[in-house]
This record gives structure tokens, C-alpha cells and sequence, in this order.
């Protein structure tokens, strides 16, 4: 029996020691997450009494939590945190201790982790003296980060900003360094493309130091745009240099598009971000750029008439006229980019246009009946009512059963005041839908639908 008795004893100071442990780590977590609420560069004296007791308490059992268990990393990581971002709260017995000394406890217990190797990196880039080795900086602790995980991102994108900042105060190193900023900043935004950390700054950051440090457009290429948007930026990066930049290195920036198979969507965005700093006629280059391989894509010339359009006042309307007749004559019909060149050839009231681009797209699509509605609508909107009927006839013959083609062929009979003919298509379109919204407004304004 005492055998029996003495183990139930063991059994419960051993659970009554996993308990208390379990409570000091928790304990020491819910302190440590209280403390962010505690102003870190407040003075002593505007810290609430509860606040500093929070602290004290969340010292306590850390203290013992590592009096249990000294080579937990954990702790001593949490409680290097406590320290530094609390120190205006610490009780007078705390003042002296280093947090930088725990944090390096934590390390060296955990030679596999990166977390507290990149907290002291940055505590270092943050100007604390007492981290800042005389010979190379802060560089051997972000790159003892980077070697304990190398595929970390976020550890990337911290040294990229941290050697922006060095390359800056720097001049003689400054093109030793943009590569190494582009660099990481590329390895960062390629490895952190579809997180939530790229939403913010930090995209915005990455494209504006990479450009900013480097004097020639081969040292951006790591940066690797992958979006419309990071196109857009390095357009705005590359037009922060100015046009002389612009203009000597033109030619990598085309060859690069070209390797990375660039979209037509990318070059508009580029485009766009030179415009946005001035450089227009550069972007109007570069989607030219595009067009020389692709001469035939209907969607290239939408681009460049949408940019021409976009900056007509710096351009004027007479290169968007011949962008447009070359549009014309080149593009392999498309039914989607041809009904939108014809609608740009109306807006410059170039009636030739309109109707040469008309016969290529029926020659492609006998049969579309949106093409002939397209053709109904420039029409109408050059004025010319009573020709744009023809049109919205023949969409209609080409698809009887469309409601919204009989709506277009009766307001096409307002127009041109037939009013009972309009009537007619109107209330075919009630009879193919009728619940149809338009039809019942049409109706209404004759005057006849009243429901």
C-alpha cells in the first residue's frame, strides 16, 4: 500500500508541475500580448499603475516559467520582447538587464529558427549601438537570418530596405548595393506575390527604392513584375529617372518585355506609369514596341488607341487619326476589337473608317448579328437615323428571338418618327420577355403600357 500511495503522490506533484508550467507559459503569452498596450516610448511617470503591475506580473512568470525550463526559446525570446518594447514600465531592478542577452539566449537554443535572428537584425537596422558591429553593419545578422531559412520572403524584404537605407549614405557603394536591394526585393515579391503582405507598402516601397538606386534598367530586371499593378510601378520607377533615362535604356526595356512575354495588358500598365510622371511619348513607344510583333492583335491597337485617347491633349488627336487608319488596314478582324475600332473611328467622325472596318468584320462574320447593331449605333450616333435602320434590321433577321435587338430597332423608329413601327418591335420584345424592364419603359413612353 505505501508503494501504491507513494506513486499516486509522484503522479499528482508531477501533473500539479506540468499544470504549473502550462499556466506560466500561457500566463506569460496573455502578459506579453497586454504589454503592446503600453505606449513604448511613454515616460515612467504617464503609465497607469496597472499597466506596470500587468508587467510584472508577466515578468514573474517568465522568470519562472525559465527557472522550470532554461532552454525553452521561446520564453527567453518573449521575455527579450517584454523587455525592450515595456522598458519605460520595468520595475527598477529590471533597468539595466540587456533584452538584447535574452534574445541571443533565445538563439543560440534555437539554431533552426529565424524569428529572434531577424528581430535582432532589424533591432540593429533600428540604430541600437550596442548591435552594430564597427566592420559591415548590420549586414552579417540579416545575412545569418537569410542563411537560417533562405527561402524566408519576409527576412528578404526587410535587408533589401535596410541596404536601401545603407546605399544612400553610401555613394561609392551605391551600385554594389542596388543589385543586392533589387535583388532581394525581387526574390521577396516573386516568393510573396499572392499573401496580404504585399496589399500594403511594401510592394509600393520595393518599386520605388529599386529604381531609385539603380542607373541603368538591367539592375530593375530582378524586381520580375508578375501583376498589371507592379508593371504599372516599375513604369512609374523608370519614369522617376527622367526621360534621358527613358530614352538610353528604351532598348533593354523592350527586350526584357519581350523575354518575360509580356502582355499586351503589361505594356499598357508600363505605358501608363510613364505617363504618370510625364514621359507620354515614351509610353506611346513602348506599346508601339509591342505592335511591332504583333501587328494583327486587335487587342494591341485597342491599347494604344485607349492610351492616345488617354493623353490626347500631349499627343493630340492627329496621331490617334493615323494609329487608327493603320488599325484599320492591319488588324485581323476580331469581332470585339473591331466593333470597338469602329466606335473610335466614329468618335473622330471618320465615316471612311467606320465603314471599311465594317465590310472586313461582315467578310469575318456574315452572320454576327453584333456586328450590324454595332454598325446601327455609329450610324445613329454620326446623325445618320434613317441609314442606321438598315442596320438594326438586319440584326434583327439575324436573330429574331433577341428582345434588346427588337428594343434597338424601335428606338431606331423614334427616331425617325415611326412610331407605329416602333410599337410593333417594342411589343414583340414584351412578347420574347415579358418581364423585360426596357420593353415595359419603351412602352410606357408611347403611352401604351400603363402597368
Amino acid at each position: 500500500m505505501g508503494k501504491v500511495a507513494c506513486h499516486t503522490l509522484l503522479s499528482a506533484l508531477l501533473a500539479t508541475a506540468v499544470l504549473l508550467v502550462a499556466l506560466w507559459t500561457a500566463g506569460a503569452f496573455y502578459y506579453a500580448q497586454a504589454l503592446y498596450a503600453i505606449p513604448a516610448k511613454s515616460p515612467t511617470r504617464d503609465i497607469p499603475e496597472e499597466a506596470k503591475a500587468r508587467l510584472a506580473n508577466c515578468l514573474f512568470s517568465l522568470n519562472n516559467s525559465l527557472t522550470l525550463n532554461p532552454v525553452d526559446y521561446e520564453n527567453w525570446y518573449s521575455r527579450s520582447k517584454v523587455i525592450e518594447l515595456g522598458y519605460a514600465a520595468l520595475p527598477d531592478s529590471w533597468k539595466n538587464h540587456a533584452w538584447e542577452f535574452d534574445l541571443t539566449r533565445a538563439i543560440v537554443r534555437s539554431p533552426g529558427t529565424v524569428s529572434p535572428v531577424l528581430r535582432l537584425a532589424l533591432a540593429c537596422a533600428a540604430g541600437q549601438r550596442r548591435l552594430v558591429p564597427k566592420a559591415n553593419g548590420c549586414n552579417g545578422i540579416f545575412e545569418a537570418a537569410i542563411q537560417r531559412a533562405p527561402m524566408y520572403a519576409y527576412a528578404h524584404l526587410r535587408y533589401a530596405g535596410y541596404l536601401y537605407t545603407e546605399a544612400l549614405s553610401k555613394p561609392k557603394q551605391r551600385q554594389e548595393l542596388a543589385e543586392r536591394v533589387c535583388q532581394n526585393y525581387g526574390f521577396a515579391l516573386s516568393s510573396l506575390f499572392a499573401s496580404r503582405l504585399l496589399k500594403g507598402w511594401h510592394q509600393d516601397r520595393a518599386y520605388y527604392d529599386c529604381p531609385n538606386l539603380a542607373d541603368r534598367f538591367t539592375q530593375m530586371e530582378p524586381l520580375n513584375p508578375i501583376s498589371k499593378e507592379q508593371w504599372y510601378l516599375l513604369g512609374k520607377g523608370v519614369a522617376r529617372k527622367g526621360e534621358r533615362f527613358l530614352n538610353t535604356n528604351q532598348a533593354s526595356i523592350i527586350a526584357y518585355m519581350q523575354n518575360q512575354n509580356a502582355s499586351v495588358a503589361d505594356y499598357e500598365a508600363f505605358a501608363r506609369g510613364l505617363a504618370q510622371f510625364g514621359l507620354v511619348k515614351g509610353g506611346e513607344n513602348i506599346l508601339y514596341s509591342y505592335l511591332m510583333g504583333h501587328e494583327q492583335d486587335g487587342k494591341g491597337w485597342e491599347a494604344i488607341l485607349r492610351y492616345l485617347d488617354n493623353n490626347r491633349k500631349a499627343l493630340g488627336k492627329e496621331r490617334m487619326a493615323l494609329a487608327l487608319s493603320l488599325a484599320v488596314q492591319r488588324v485581323v478582324p476580331e469581332a470585339s476589337s473591331g466593333l470597338f475600332l469602329m466606335d473610335q473611328a466614329r468618335r473622330l467622325s471618320r465615316v471612311d473608317l467606320v465603314e471599311a472596318m465594317f465590310k472586313r468584320l461582315v467578310a469575318s462574320f456574315p452572320d454576327d448579328p453584333e456586328i450590324y447593331l454595332g454598325m446601327g449605333r455609329c450610324q445613329a450616333r454620326l446623325g445618320r437615323r434613317a441609314e442606321s435602320v438598315a442596320y438594326f434590321r438586319k440584326a434583327v433577321l439575324l436573330d429574331p428571338n433577341s428582345p434588346r435587338l427588337h428594343i434597338e430597332l424601335g428606338r431606331a423608329y423614334v427616331a425617325i418618327k415611326q412610331f407605329n413601327l416602333a410599337i410593333d418591335e417594342f411589343q414583340k420584345a414584351l412578347d420574347l420577355s415579358p418581364d423585360s424592364k426596357l420593353a415595359k419603359e419603351e412602352m410606357r413612353r408611347m403611352g401604351i403600357y400603363e402597368n
